[in-house]
């Protein structure tokens, strides 16, 4: 995949982009009739189809993906993100905060997971639950500077400047 977005990058001949095409998902889909329950092959086979823009398919894949191991996080992670590029944000946010109970079930902490729920949530005209998100960014990571650069962000789309050059300057 990584190849096929360098020959995108460099506008390199259409026949070129469509031969390494043919070329990713063969190896994928042998991956697949090798284990079919390959969860990363479905996981690949999604960013591929993501990658080419045929939404429907990725979310297939993505859920085929979900279905084989539910507790990955990031697999939760992608589908949100799609489901988001979608503009269909209440799935977006369902999926996100099941990528957030993932990694809380595991004892772990991913901060970029809330900030693309909170995303999510502020796009979907739910801002006070997108301000809650950041905010526990900055609750259980008071010393970093991503929660306030975050959050200094989403104050500045809302037209509150002092609060934005507030946490502007925490982050210094």
């Amino acid at each position: 995949l990584i190849q096929r977005s360098v020959k995108v990058f460099n506008k390199e001949p259409q026949a070129a982009i469509d031969a390494l095409d043919s070329q990713i998902l063969e190896k994928i889909n042998e991956a697949i009739r090798i284990n079919k329950y390959n969860r990363h092959a479905y996981s690949t086979r999604a960013s591929y189809y993501t990658a080419v823009k045929k939404h429907a398919n990725a979310l297939i894949e993505y859920t085929k993906a979900i279905a084989i191991d539910p507790s990955p996080a990031p697999t939760y992670v992608s589908r949100g993100e799609l489901y988001a590029e979608m503009k269909n944000y209440q799935f977006a946010i369902a999926d996100f905060s099941k990528a957030i109970e993932s990694d809380h079930n595991a004892g772990a902490f991913n901060s970029t997971y809330y900030t693309a729920r909170a995303d999510a949530y502020e796009k979907a005209g739910q801002k006070e639950k997108a301000l809650q998100d950041l905010n526990y960014i900055i609750e259980v990571r008071p010393k970093e500077a991503f929660g306030y650069g975050v959050r200094a962000s989403f104050y500045l789309r809302q037209k509150d400047n002092a609060k934005a050059l507030a946490d502007l300057n925490k982050a210094i």
